[in-house]
């Protein structure tokens, strides 16, 4: 069985039991829009506890509101209770009209809030008046921004009017839940009318942490992003960047709370791009091997768009052709140290190594391992 199916048969299950149930949510609004859906809600008359208590396989991620995570041929599916009287209450508790709709067992659309429509219109619209709807949960608003730039549809008038008054109103919402709702923005398919939308849009105009660098912003208003879905460190990247001072950079990254391998990728990506414009467009082969493949190009996407020229892809090449790409490549290590140099301090290893990687990028030695031996000899001979 499909997902969808899997879906029915949970739906099928509950009302055998005597509880209506409903497939609500995305996943009725990615129907009509003939997209598949990652994930499948249902909404049910049932209590939690009734529902762990039908299926084998539960986990209750939120079972003190509701909702269970059924999981049936492996697949996860939330079954939440529903909100209020009637499913029509539940879905007008809900953020947009798209996402306010439910299918019965017969598949008859339940769309008390003009749902359809709305889709059919590319329109993004609240289920009630913003200034109920937006601030219950002011996220929303970016949700809203999310929305129409996934699927590329426009936020009604009210909404945008709304959200021009109380952007501030964001710095009430957890920065986890927020950098969750941008990375989400991140992984859309992007072209340059998008980017614009996303430059011009209320909340990232007002919020001085976002696209702070002028130069950067205005490229990307001409230009867009160089590729068409970013990574989330490319997000990041981008949209913290000032490269006319880092410290500031860095200190915004650090309010986001990203995992440390995230921001310790962004970090080292701009501290490359910034060597970039010191260094009149240069890179040495060690600041190459320390950067690694990932950076490099991360960070010629950078500046790429900084200057509109995509000619520092051809530092990607040069890094494949270093003879090595990590200390891993040497054809010594440390036991062969230990063996051949018992009178070399384990201390002086680090320092050893690092000068061995930069004789060998330089070319003054080949990575053999007689070679390094004898390289090593001679450095040992002149410590002492």
């Amino acid at each position: 069985m499909n997902h969808w199916e899997i879906a029915l048969s949970i739906q099928k299950t509950l009302i055998q039991h005597g509880y209506p149930t409903y497939i609500t949510g995305g996943a009725v609004r990615d129907r009509f829009m003939d997209k598949d859906s990652a994930d499948i809600d249902l909404a049910t008359f049932a209590e939690a506890e009734t529902i762990q208590q039908l299926f084998s396989r539960t986990e209750p991620v939120g079972a003190a509101f509701g909702t269970v995570l059924v999981i049936e041929q492996g697949v996860p599916f939330e079954v939440t209770s529903v909100r209020g009287d009637s499913i029509e209450d539940d879905l007008g508790s809900r953020d947009f009209s798209i996402n306010a709709m439910a299918l019965d067992a017969d598949e008859n659309l339940i769309d008390p809030f003009q749902g359809k429509r709305d889709i059919q219109q590319k329109m993004i619209e609240t289920v009630k008046n913003p200034d109920i709807t937006l601030r219950d949960d002011p996220l929303r608003m970016l949700r809203a921004l999310r929305f129409s730039l996934q699927f590329s549809f426009e936020a009604s008038e009210r909404i945008l009017s709304w959200t021009k008054m109380n952007h501030h109103l964001m710095k009430d919402v957890a920065i986890e839940r927020i950098v969750k709702e941008w990375e989400k923005v991140a992984f859309i398919d992007w072209d340059r009318l998008k980017v614009n939308n996303l430059l011009l849009h209320p909340l990232t105009v007002h919020d001085a942490k976002l696209f702070p660098d002028r130069e950067l912003k205005n490229a990307l208003m001409m230009s867009g992003f160089p590729v068409a879905s970013l990574t989330r460190e490319q997000w990041w990247m981008f949209t913290l960047f000032d490269k006319d001072n880092l410290d500031q950079s860095i200190a915004r990254l650090k309010t986001m709370k990203l995992p440390n391998a995230i921001a310790d990728q962004v970090k080292k990506t701009w501290k490359l791009v910034i060597s970039f414009f010191q260094s009149e467009c240069l890179w040495t082969n060690r600041q190459l091997f320390n950067a690694g493949e990932q950076s490099i190009y991360d960070a010629c996407l950078l500046i790429q768009v900084y200057r509109n020229d995509d000619s520092c892809f051809s530092f990607l090449s040069c890094y494949q052709r270093l003879p090595i790409h990590s200390r891993n490549d040497l054809q010594v290590n440390g036991d062969d140290l230990i063996q051949y140099f018992p009178t070399v301090p384990k201390r002086s290893y680090k320092q050893l190594f690092s000068k061995m990687i930069d004789a060998v990028l330089a070319g003054r030695i080949y990575n053999e391992r007689e070679a390094l031996l004898n390289w090593v000899k001679e450095y040992d001979d002149n410590e002492n």
